[in-house]
């Protein structure tokens, strides 16, 4: 739903989540009867973090910030900037509109 309706999407996760090394509990361990553990070996869980952080949907919360906050501020940080976009969008509608206006009389 934002997506489709243009909004900005990103979830906030700690920053040992970029350490993307699979746990004994993934199901590829969980699968192995062998019982030797591959910590390079990517399982389904790890690969969509990957693939969420390429896209730009994960940032990660620095170590010691409160999480919350943290959310707090890339939101704000994020309003302020669609309202700057907005407030020079509008800037340049009215100097268009102020453009037309001008050009009209002199025509007159």
């Amino acid at each position: 739903h934002f997506l489709n309706s243009r909004c900005r999407v990103q979830a906030v996760v700690p920053v040992s989540w970029y350490q993307l090394k699979p746990r004994p509990a993934d199901a590829h361990h969980l699968l192995n009867k062998s019982g030797a553990s591959d910590a390079k070996m990517i399982t389904e869980e790890v690969e969509e973090l990957r693939n969420l952080r390429r896209e730009g949907f994960l940032v990660a919360c620095p170590p010691g910030d409160d999480d919350d906050a943290y959310v707090l501020a890339l939101a704000r940080r994020e309003d302020d900037r669609v309202r700057l976009e907005q407030q020079q969008l509008e800037r340049q509608q009215g100097a268009g509109v102020l453009q037309k206006d001008e050009s009209m009389g002199m025509e007159e």
